[in-house]
């Protein structure tokens, strides 16, 4: 790797020139077009079989994935810890073993000290603030469960409409509840280290979008956006910049459609709330 960026596909340079019984390919690439990574030495599953390998060890990509398990044997292993909320779940290595045969078997080991994890909390059933604690707990209670030997890094979510959101709203109510979530640190620990406000004022927005007013024309407005993929890749154009300038590639994820389309309902429910408060 002579520069920091390669995007020549490297794996064409491989080609098993002996017949030894197990060939190794070590490879740093980008296999494929969908995998939300750069591409960094790109290049397809079928390049790698023509190389004439056993198997395969494939880094890049921190998600593991066995993308063939007929000969060559193919893996990402991804790595051994998670380094941040995008790598969540089990994370570790595995250990292939080649039989007689020649054919490898490959097990997954477990080995990171601390797991990163994303839940949510619906709070439609949640009535008051005090629910909503017992919602937060058996959360954290959860993931404890999940592995009661493993530390856990635990980012929350909350979701749904109803009349929490208002309170959620309040300045400190949710820098109160985030708090009390972190003050149990004694290893194992579960740390929240944060807690995300996705909710919704309990409003019947499909009934409001018809209303002839500011309000249903924004709602209609961001419906029609978020169901024209034109527009949609318009609104994408225009970040662009961000995403592709020198720091924003190393520190940034481009948003895909799903993420659009949260973002544009964000930015309505905000505006939607601004003008309603107004109207009363």
């Amino acid at each position: 790797y002579p520069v920091a960026d390669v995007r020549r596909n490297l794996a064409l340079e491989f080609q098993r020139t002996d017949d030894g019984p197990f060939a190794i390919g070590l490879l740093h690439c980008n296999v494929g077009s969908d995998t939300g990574h750069e591409p960094y030495a790109p290049c397809s599953l079928d390049d790698l079989v023509k190389a004439g390998m056993d198997y395969w060890a494939l880094g890049h990509v921190h998600n593991r994935n066995i993308l063939r398990e007929d000969s060559p044997m193919v893996i990402y292993p991804g790595n051994p810890q998670g380094r941040n909320i995008r790598e969540t779940g089990p994370k570790g290595c595995y250990l292939v073993e080649v039989g007689t045969e020649g054919q490898p078997k490959a097990s997954f080991i477990e080995c990171d000290v601390v797991r990163w994890a994303k839940e949510t909390v619906d709070i439609m059933e949640l009535p008051d603030e005090e629910s909503l604690i017992k919602g937060l707990d058996e959360c954290v209670a959860t993931i404890r469960e999940e592995d009661p030997h493993r530390s856990a890094i635990l980012r929350v979510t909350l979701t749904g409409s109803g009349p929490l959101h208002h309170t959620l709203k309040q300045t400190g109510v949710v820098e109160d509840l985030l708090e009390r979530l972190q003050e149990d640190i004694n290893p194992p620990f579960v740390w929240v280290e944060r807690l995300t406000v996705s909710t919704k004022p309990a409003i019947d927005l499909g009934a409001r979008s018809q209303d002839e007013d500011f309000v249903g024309n924004l709602l209609r407005l961001v419906n029609s956006i978020r169901n024209d993929p034109d527009r949609v890749e318009y609104l994408s154009q225009h970040l662009e910049d961000l995403y592709s300038s020198p720091r924003g590639r190393r520190i940034l994820k481009r948003p895909d459609i799903a993420t659009l389309h949260r973002w544009l309902d964000e930015a309505a429910m905000m505006c939607m709330e601004h003008l309603i408060e107004n109207e009363s």
